[in-house]
C-alpha cells in the first residue's frame, strides 16, 4: 500500500479494507530529526467535492475524492519553511491514529496537542489550537472505556 512518505506509528495498523474504504483521516505528527522539533495535526484522507446541480436538477452534487495527504507536510507556515530548507528526508511523517469521520480527527488531534503541551513547548510547530468540537452521544458511548484506560 502507498502511503506517501508516511509511516505508521507504534501500535496502528492499517485498517484491511483500505484501498476500497479508507477511513475519513489521520492525525500525525511530523518531526524534525536534527533539532527535534514536532508538530502535530490532522489530515482528512477523503475530501466532499460539491458541483453545482445537473440541469433541471435542484440539489447539489456530491463527489467524495482523495485529497493530497500522501505529499501532504502540514498546515504549519515554520514547519513547511522548514521541510523545504532541510528537505524532506529529514523529517519523519507518522500517522499515529487512523479516524472514521471528523469529528473523531477534531477530538483526537486535541487530545495528543494537549498531551503533549504543545502550546507550551519551544520544540513544537504548533503555535495555535483552533477547535470546535461538541459532546456527542454515540462517541462518548463509542470511547468511554478507551478513555478511562488513558486516565489511568
Amino acid at each position: 500500500m502507498d502511503l506517501g512518505h508516511w509511516e505508521l506509528g507504534n501500535n496502528v495498523t492499517l485498517p484491511e479494507d483500505f484501498e476500497e474504504n479508507p477511513p475519513m483521516g489521520f492525525v500525525y505528527r511530523i518531526e524534525n530529526k536534527e533539532t527535534g522539533k514536532f508538530y502535530i495535526g490532522q489530515k482528512k484522507i477523503l475530501k466532499v467535492e460539491k458541483r453545482p446541480p445537473l440541469k433541471g436538477k435542484v440539489r447539489k452534487r456530491k463527489i467524495v475524492k482523495q485529497s493530497d495527504w500522501k505529499t501532504y507536510c502540514g498546515s504549519s507556515n515554520e514547519l513547511k519553511n522548514d521541510v523545504l530548507k532541510f528537505g524532506e528526508d529529514k523529517f519523519t511523517f507518522k500517522i499515529i491514529r487512523f479516524c472514521d469521520c471528523k469529528w473523531d480527527c477534531t477530538y483526537w488531534e486535541l487530545y495528543y496537542q494537549m498531551q503533549n503541551h504543545v502550546l507550551f513547548r519551544e520544540d513544537s510547530y504548533n503555535g495555535i489550537i483552533n477547535v470546535r468540537i461538541s459532546k456527542f452521544q454515540k462517541f462518548i458511548d463509542r470511547y468511554k472505556d478507551e478513555i478511562q484506560n488513558l486516565d489511568t
